[in-house]
């Protein structure tokens, strides 16, 4: 008889665990001190794509100059505008047109080609799927002092705040707009963009954007005809408002991020030496700027990881895709990623350095 009533009790027991677990509102939620943030349930979503095809106008865009929504400058990426009543006219200081050749060259994006011609290139800019989006040439130029070559943008191509790019001989470039002369494995305080989030009601944050000197990382010195690559990481801090959610990051916020060219530039780097990443940590810590990944506590599952959000991002079928950098795997890579998820991302700040001589 016990043994009967002992049976009932269990299969009870069995039928009611279901129900418990089924309920939304009993999910368990992470309490950091100041917001809780419900774990991932049925309604959450992370799909992720690996980036298979490239965009030629924002690919040469963001080698050049990134703006803003209302065409403003918010950081100049390669060369500099010489001449003050002509601030869309780029210049770019070259050795020579062997030089000026392999720097146009690099501002091709990956999969996209050239037409050879004779004195330079045609380059016809499409988008992702191959739709055209302009045009813009690259040609030696010969009688026009201290001018080795110069890009030339197709009428209709709406490439912002560039109508021509000079490649200036870099004996005759001006002291006075000379590049810095940076060195691998040097920190380097350079001008840009800090954002930061605060409370300004029930799930709701706002963001908070500073110019100003951060400590950059170098990783590749620009001597011998090469481009310096600089990074900076947000500090990893036991705080969800200096790296929020992804929803967060908005297209405001994305605006002062950088962009997939030189993003590429950074992944191209690091997985030439896997372990350089490593190194850079190590070396940053060692002089007070901790940027490792730190969880808020050791069960977390929405600890910060290393994966960095950056200024592209396209519609897919369903979801609009944000474009990451994505250090958890090797070699590292750029990926899109849709996330509904409660997990925090964080941002760097990457500066590219012409070559000097």
């Amino acid at each position: 008889m016990k043994k009967n009533w002992f049976y009932l009790f269990l299969l009870m027991a069995i039928v009611a665990m279901p129900l418990t677990s089924c309920d939304k509102d009993d999910e368990p939620v992470i309490d950091n001190g100041e917001e809780e943030y419900q774990k991932p349930g049925e309604d959450y979503v992370e799909e992720t794509k690996s980036v298979t095809a490239y965009d030629g106008l924002s690919w040469l865009q963001s080698n050049l100059v990134e703006v803003d929504d209302n065409n403003n400058v918010i950081r100049r990426v390669y060369g500099k505008p010489l001449d003050a009543s002509q601030p869309t006219v780029i210049s770019v200081p070259v050795n020579d047109l062997a030089d000026a050749d392999s720097t146009f060259l690099r501002w091709v994006a990956p999969g996209k080609e050239t037409i050879k011609v004779d004195g330079g290139y045609d380059y016809n800019l499409t988008d992702r799927e191959g739709n055209p989006q302009g045009a813009v040439s690259f040609r030696a130029v010969e009688g026009e002092a201290g001018v080795i070559a110069r890009m030339d943008i197709a009428p209709g191509t709406n490439l912002k705040q560039v109508t021509e790019v000079k490649f200036i001989d870099a004996e005759l470039w001006p002291e006075n707009a000379s590049y810095q002369r940076v060195e691998r494995r040097k920190i380097y305080w350079m001008e840009d963009y800090e954002l930061r989030w605060s409370d300004s009601g029930p799930y709701t944050l706002d963001l908070h954007v500073e110019k100003k000197k951060l400590p950059f990382y170098c990783l590749q010195d620009n001597a011998n005809g090469k481009e310096g690559i600089l990074v900076w990481l947000s500090p990893d801090e036991d705080n969800h408002y200096a790296h929020p959610a992804l929803k967060w990051y908005n297209k405001e916020a994305r605006s002062y991020l950088p962009k997939e060219a030189e993003a590429q530039k950074v992944v191209d780097k690091i997985n030439q030496n896997v372990a350089f990443w490593d190194m850079m940590l190590s070396d940053m810590k060692a002089n007070g700027y901790d940027w490792y990944a730190k969880p808020f506590s050791l069960f977390d599952e929405h600890a910060a990881k290393s994966k960095f959000i950056l200024n592209e991002f396209y519609v897919g079928l369903i979801f609009d895709y944000v474009m990451v950098f994505q250090m958890e795997v090797h070699p590292a890579e750029l990926e899109w990623i849709f996330d509904t998820s409660a997990q925090m991302y964080r941002y760097m700040q990457i500066q590219i350095i012409p070559p000097v001589k």
